[in-house]
């Protein structure tokens, strides 16, 4: 992996700061990933015909590398309009070019037959160009609280999926996802010993990339797709409190409306393996997560200081695929 940046500050005379830069990275990821589909096609196939009948282990492996050249340049300004308010203007373009090969082999020869072989062989180039924006606006309300609200323009790079799967369908190019974003938000620290924030939002997505799962030959298979449309409504609450000089205690809390606007009609030209409909809960997207933590400080002696910790976490449900309603994992606290 290489990557390399410069960046350029100036202050705007009295009125604010521009900070301009150029970055290029290049990198190489290479993956040798196998998998067990033993037990899933036990289940998918009849007596008789089952891989274990035969007393076979079916497993495939998948050998890929996937380049990736990306060039990005950007500028971010910040305007102080007031004493108390300060505009900030930024945006970034960036060039992508991506380049995959790899190849997924049956190792048993129960997908293909005879001693087994190369199920799938990618040898494939993408390129991407993307531009990128934010405005947003902070106001000082007074000494220890700000304001502040922002619209924004995000991307996230295409991919090429490599993960082994007993069938062709399931690997390809996943185009970029974009997203826009609406938040405004408070910061306050109250009491000198107390930090308090909070944020309302609301992302728009286009092509949001996203796990499914596809019928194959060979049962379903998990793949990475993208949505056509889906959206994110959400609040965030963060508080920190200095109770003593030896104790701190925080929590947080996050709720999360995220759900399909207009759901994929195939994957690649392939259907998926069960409806996906309009409504449905975007995957790892809980509703609900809480967390806590209680620190207290002492000292064990002149040279060693100790800490005693309690931490609670609690996660609501969430779909790990779309397309698969086993895969719905339940509430999890610790």
């Amino acid at each position: 992996q290489f990557s390399q940046e410069i960046r350029l500050s100036s202050p705007i005379a009295d009125r604010g700061n521009l900070i301009v830069g150029i970055v290029y990275g290049r990198d190489f990821i290479d993956v040798d990933d196998d998998i067990l589909g033993t037990d899933t096609l036990n289940l998918l196939s009849p007596a008789g015909f089952r891989p274990s009948d035969f007393g076979i282990e079916v497993t495939q492996t998948a050998t890929t590398r996937q380049i990736t050249r990306s060039l990005g340049v950007y500028a971010h300004s910040e305007w102080y309009l007031s004493d108390a308010l300060t505009l900030t203007l930024a945006g970034r373009y960036t060039d992508d070019e991506r380049h995959f090969r790899g190849n997924v082999t049956d190792n048993s020869g129960y997908i293909i037959g005879g001693s087994g072989g190369v199920i799938v062989a990618v040898d494939s180039e993408e390129s991407e160009t993307d531009f990128s924006w934010r405005t947003g606006i902070d106001y000082q309300a007074a000494e220890n609280t700000l304001l502040y609200a922002s619209v924004a323009t995000g991307f996230k790079s295409g991919v090429f999926y490599s993960g082994a799967v007993p069938d062709p369908l399931g690997w390809g190019y996943v185009p970029p996802e974009k997203l826009t974003s609406y938040e405004m938000g408070i910061k306050t620290r109250l009491m000198g010993r107390v930090q308090a924030n909070a944020a309302v939002f609301h992302y728009d997505y286009e092509d949001k990339q996203s796990s499914i799962y596809i019928p194959t030959a060979f049962g379903p298979a998990s793949t990475l797709a993208t949505l056509p449309e889906s959206e994110a409504t959400g609040a965030e609450l963060e508080i920190a409190a200095q109770v003593s000089d030896s104790w701190d205690i925080s929590f947080g809390a996050a709720y999360l409306d995220a759900e399909v606007s207009k759901p994929p009609a195939d994957v690649r030209g392939i259907p998926v393996a069960a409806p996906v409909l309009k409504g449905d809960r975007l995957t790892q997207s809980p509703e609900l997560s809480l967390n806590a933590v209680s620190k207290y400080y002492y000292s064990l002696n002149d040279t060693y200081d100790g800490v005693f910790q309690l931490s609670y976490t609690y996660t609501s449900e969430m779909t790990q695929f779309l397309a698969d309603p086993l895969s719905r994992s339940e509430d999890v606290s610790d």
